[in-house]
């Protein structure tokens, strides 16, 4: 590539430099959305996959469960006389890297949905935090999972009686207060599994649907502290012919994995495969053994889901964002080309070939776009994602701070994607134009021939016409190209600022009766969708701003004209606007239904909203928008008609 071809590049670049920023800017506001939406996710599960494994949450959770058959209402676990033999059995498989064992039981007390936990405090093993009070320090101090809303209150100091008579299942007659309890509440604790804002459900208890029912507390006693002194009392009790301690009914184990992740089908997978594993050693309790893996976890399983409602949501929206942004630089990259006519004519005639011809322009684009590309990645990635990911805590979730870990990958995939589409474009017209001859190049292009509209084909109206709307129309209709282009980027802009309003509508209209999912997000929704309305607001100014800009551009001749005719600024102004406005107009009402269908298949995807939950409003606040930008944007255009000099227009050959 030679210095004069270079120096051409840069002149193409300096004389339309004005385009070159527009291209950046267009490209830059496409690729930040892409990558802010699309990073959203990545945010979410990487923030939880580092405190998961901060917490070291056990990958499986094994049940044990009574065998139905056996006529002793006994609670048994994995803690009887052949335990020292069980436990050797799972250190021996080496997929297990570490395990505790606790008692867990669901059961109604005192007519409210109870869960008791024995549980080893001190295990760095999915530790139980304490957010408020203290860590129990004797067997009858317990704390209280941190209520939600569903949930009964407690205060510290509160005192909650329990009977755990059932662990002596048949001989529970013979010692009726053994094993009654007065437990003193100390604290407030997390567990690290439930990181969803709403009541965990019990496992035992129905309502007359068959549906399981919330739980109104949860409760967590030391377990050492709590065996020992069952140990003491039944010592005491029976004179030490009889031995206490409290069943095991569920092992955490966290197992040895590679290096899949949480949240990913890969991770899933290889659970599985180690639960296989686990399964196949001899002499585990098959039958009264279940294996519970996060996918089973209501708060892991919530934040996947809506994980992927939101990649849906990522996945739908950049098509129209890489459609809008294509067409924009198709139209701008035409008339370039267009400006160039006679230079390419030389050239052709120079003996210059197609592509490195064409090259000139897509380099010009491949500049634009590694700029707007670079700038919209990092502004994707360090804004979008930081408004978004508190959505997720205000919502359903408690979530931990967000993570540092950012994700390239989508804004690089979103760069190309776009990037590909205005080069595909720009490539296009480029060689198009090429089709013709030096000579048919060296000449200037041949005016549109005038023809009939159909308006003029409607009497009635058409007569009833003043001649300036008259002039318009012609206008308006003369380049249909111009018109398709001016029209389809308007409708696209347009489709995209209804579909943000849409959504947001729908957010606020998600009912409480609705799937459990929706109503989490609702909350993540809100966000979703004010970016997406900003985002459209920003390309549809810089849609109509670009669109209006060339307009002036190819019709100095014109405006120089309708000045020396004697034509007042004003009237000038208004001349030229009323056929951008028209155009605008066109593509604002082609934009709401293609929003309508954009919003179907989005709300199809998703599972859930509807276009009967969109407010009369949203359509009028989408064509008010529009409107505006137009008005916006001739303010801006206005000093540029102004300063048009007369002589040097009507001295250039167009």
């Amino acid at each position: 590539m030679g210095k004069a071809y270079l120096k051409s590049v840069f002149r193409t670049i300096k004389g339309n430099l004005s385009r070159f920023i527009f291209v950046t800017s267009i490209i830059a506001v496409g690729v930040a959305f892409v990558t802010g939406v699309g990073g959203i996710s990545s945010k979410v599960t990487d923030s939880l996959s580092e405190y998961l494994e901060e917490k070291n949450v056990p990958d499986v959770i094994m049940k044990y469960g009574n065998d139905e058959t056996e006529e002793s209402e006994a609670i048994k676990g994995f803690v009887d006389e052949d335990r020292d033999y069980y436990q050797e059995l799972l250190n021996s498989y080496s997929g297990i890297g570490s395990s505790i064992s606790l008692f867990q039981m669901d059961m109604e007390l005192d007519d409210l949905e109870t869960r008791l936990y024995a549980y080893p405090l001190g295990s760095s093993i999915n530790p139980i935090d304490v957010v408020t009070g203290e860590y129990p320090t004797s067997y009858d101090e317990i704390l209280i999972e941190e209520p939600v809303d569903a949930m009964t209150q407690y205060q510290i100091g509160d005192t909650i009686e329990i009977d755990l008579s059932y662990f002596l299942g048949d001989y529970a007659p013979m010692f009726p207060d053994l094993l009654k309890f007065e437990f003193k509440v100390v604290g407030y604790a997390k567990n690290p599994l439930m990181f969803l804002k709403t009541a965990d459900f019990s496992q035992v208890s129905q309502d007359e649907n068959g549906d399981y029912l919330q739980l109104d507390r949860i409760i967590y006693t030391d377990l050492d502290l709590m065996e020992s002194e069952i140990e003491t009392r039944f010592e005491e009790a029976t004179f030490g012919m009889m031995k206490g301690y409290i069943p095991r009914t569920d092992i955490y184990l966290c197992l040895n994995r590679v290096e899949s992740e949480y949240f990913t089908d890969a991770y899933k997978d290889e659970i599985d495969e180690r639960i296989d594993g686990i399964k196949d050693l001899g002499g585990v309790y098959e039958s009264s053994v279940s294996y519970l893996s996060l996918e089973e976890n209501a708060s892991y399983l919530s934040v996947r889901e809506i994980v992927e409602k939101v990649d849906t949501l990522a996945s739908i929206f950049p098509m129209f964002f890489v459609a809008v942004v294509g067409l924009v630089v198709l139209t701008t990259c035409s008339r370039m080309v267009d400006e160039e006519r006679p230079m390419l004519g030389c050239y052709k005639s120079l003996g210059y070939g197609d592509m490195r011809i064409i090259g000139k322009y897509l380099l010009f684009v491949i500049a634009a776009g590694l700029i707007g590309a670079v700038i919209g990645i990092f502004l994707g990635m360090y804004t979008l994602p930081i408004i978004i990911y508190p959505a997720f805590e205000q919502g359903m979730f408690y979530m931990p701070a967000m993570t540092s870990k950012v994700d390239f990958l989508t804004g690089l995939y979103s760069a190309i994607g776009i990037l590909g589409a205005a080069l595909l474009v720009s490539y296009g017209v480029a060689k198009y134009t090429l089709h013709q001859t030096p000579a048919e190049l060296l000449q200037p292009k041949a005016p549109k021939p005038g023809k009939k509209v159909f308006l003029e084909r409607i009497g009635f109206i058409w007569k009833r016409l003043s001649f300036r709307y008259k002039s318009s129309f012609r206008n308006v209709f003369r380049y249909k190209g111009r018109l398709a282009m001016v029209v389809l980027s308007t409708a696209g802009s347009t489709a995209l600022i209804f579909a943000g309003m849409g959504l947001f509508d729908v957010s606020d209209n998600i009912s409480s009766d609705t799937l459990s999912v929706s109503v989490d997000m609702s909350s993540t929704l809100r966000p979703i969708a004010v970016a997406v309305i900003v985002f459209a607001m920003a390309l549809g100014i810089l849609v109509i701003f670009n669109l209006a800009n060339m307009n002036i551009g190819e019709r100095r001749r014109e405006v120089a004209t309708l000045e020396v005719l004697g034509y007042y600024l004003p009237e000038v102004d208004s001349y030229i606007f009323r056929e951008i406005f028209l155009m605008s107009l066109m593509g604002i009402a082609l934009g709401i239904p293609c929003g309508i269908g954009l919003l179907y298949y989005v709300f199809n995807s998703l599972g859930f909203g509807g276009i009967s939950l969109i407010n009369w409003y949203a359509y009028i606040l989408t064509i008010v928008c529009a409107l505006l930008f137009i008005l916006l944007v001739r303010l801006f255009i206005i000093p540029k008609i102004h300063k048009i000099d007369m002589n040097d227009s009507l001295k250039s050959v167009e």
